[in-house]
């Protein structure tokens, strides 16, 4: 289940986005589940649904589009647009679609500090359905896509989707949120023609800091890029709803079918 949502900038002060927002629109994102079920948000923001001790929130969101802007050096982006949207994701049952949905109606939020902040509200919500018709499929990222690797010492490797690894990783992770959705995986998977091709030419790499005004950062390295996806489809819905990779609930790996 996905959603776009438009907002209404604020525009009576200079409306300034900061470089890093994922944290505080993951943040925005948390309260408004919290106000309409407190238990719910706690489950998700403490515990999510695990696979062999790995956690999992069930959804994701793409990098704000802004349709005209200027680049501020070293402060962020100067707003010229009216509007900008931003794409939510949940990996929800069906019967959910519009409760969720009504979660953001009229809501409101600013992202930054005083010095440079956006303040916004929905104006409104429109339903962007996951359609597939086959299990190839071309996708394009709409927020960087990670894939993390620890060594020895429990330090995190970030993987370029042209690394050895990225694959098998990125397939283990989509697995492994299947079976956290409490569903078995069919015994016919275990020799399925898994296949990840990435457009060697689209890749670029994106550094984005989590929690950047707080006394502990952390810098997580993502990439952008166009890939071909050979998978079952359910496993791709799943991906396509929840996000594919790591750090999904941070304004990762949100993905949207371009072919297929």
């Amino acid at each position: 289940m996905r959603f776009k949502l438009i907002f209404a900038v604020n525009t009576h002060r200079n409306p300034i986005l900061p470089f890093n927002y994922q944290y505080e629109l993951s943040s925005w994102i948390y309260k408004i589940i919290r106000k309409a079920d407190e238990e719910y948000a706690y489950f998700l923001h403490q515990d999510g649904y695990e696979s062999n001790q790995k956690s999992f929130k069930f959804f994701c969101f793409s990098n704000l589009l802004i349709p005209q802007y200027k680049v501020v050096k070293d402060v962020g982006f100067l707003l010229q647009s009216h509007q900008i949207a931003l794409f939510v994701s949940f990996y929800v049952d069906k019967a959910a679609e519009k409760f969720v949905a009504g979660l953001f109606e009229n809501q409101q939020g600013s992202i930054g500090t005083q010095e440079v902040q956006l303040d916004f509200r929905v104006e409104r919500i429109e339903t962007a359905p996951i359609r597939l018709n086959k299990e190839k499929v071309t996708l394009q990222t709409l927020s960087p896509l990670v894939i993390a690797q620890k060594n020895q010492q429990a330090k995190k490797k970030y993987l370029s989707p042209l690394d050895n690894g990225f694959k098998e990783l990125f397939i283990n992770n989509l697995l492994e949120k299947y079976k956290a959705s409490r569903k078995e995986i069919p015994p016919a998977w275990q020799n399925y023609p898994f296949s990840l091709e990435a457009n060697e030419k689209s890749v670029r790499s994106k550094l984005i800091t989590i929690k950047q005004n707080t006394s502990n950062p952390i810098r997580v390295k993502g990439y952008l890029f166009d890939f071909t996806l050979q998978a079952p489809r359910e496993l791709l819905e799943v991906g396509l709803a929840a996000g594919f990779g790591n750090e999904n609930a941070q304004g990762f790996g949100m993905c949207d079918v371009i072919d297929g």
